[in-house]
C-alpha cells in the first residue's frame, strides 16, 4: 500500500500557510493552477515549526511576565506595615500523614482540668484493703477512683466549708 497524504484543505490549519497567502496574495492568484513543490513544503513545515515553537515562547514569556506582576502585587498588597522582624507564620491545611496522625491530647481537656493530681503512698490494713478492692471490683473502677470518692466523701461531710482549689 502507498502511503496516502492529505495536502488539500489543509492549509487553514497551519497559520504559516495562511500568512504566506496573505503576504504573497498577488503570486498566490498567478500560481493557482501550480502544486506546491516538495522542497518548498519541507521548507514551509520548518517554518511552522519555527513559528510555533516561536508562538509558544511569546506565550511562555508573556505567562512568566504575568505571573511576576501578580507575585509583585500581592507582595505589595500584603507587605508588613508594622514590625519587619516579625514573620507571620502561614497555616497550611494538613495534607499526607499529617492529615492522618490525629492528636492524642484532648484541648479541652487541659482547660477543664490545669491542675494534676499528686501522688502520695498510702499504708491500709491488709483487710481494708481487701474490702476496698472487692467494692472496686463490684463498681468495676480502678481502686484509685473508689479512694478518692471516699475521701472526696469524707471532706464534704467533715468540711463543709473548706474550698476545693
Amino acid at each position: 500500500m502507498s502511503k496516502k497524504r492529505f495536502i488539500e484543505g489543509m492549509e487553514s490549519i497551519f497559520d504559516a500557510l495562511e500568512e504566506e497567502e496573505l503576504l504573497s496574495g498577488a503570486e498566490a492568484s498567478e500560481n493557482a493552477g501550480q502544486k506546491p513543490s516538495p522542497a518548498s513544503k519541507k521548507r514551509s513545515s520548518k517554518d511552522f515549526s519555527d513559528d510555533l515553537q516561536a508562538f509558544l515562547q511569546d506565550a511562555f514569556d508573556h505567562s512568566m511576565e504575568q505571573q511576576i506582576q501578580e507575585r509583585e502585587q500581592k507582595a505589595a498588597q500584603h507587605a508588613p506595615t508594622s514590625s519587619p522582624g516579625v514573620k507571620k507564620r502561614s497555616r497550611r491545611p494538613m495534607a499526607g500523614l499529617d492529615a492522618l496522625i490525629r492528636s492524642t491530647v484532648d484541648p479541652r481537656q487541659e482547660a477543664i482540668s490545669p491542675k494534676r493530681p499528686e501522688r502520695i503512698t498510702i499504708s491500709f490494713d491488709p483487710e481494708k484493703l481487701e474490702r476496698l478492692k472487692s467494692i472496686a471490683r463490684n463498681q468495676r473502677t480502678m481502686l484509685k477512683d473508689v479512694i478518692d470518692q471516699i475521701v472526696a466523701e469524707y471532706l464534704d461531710k467533715n468540711y463543709p466549708g473548706a474550698s476545693q482549689e
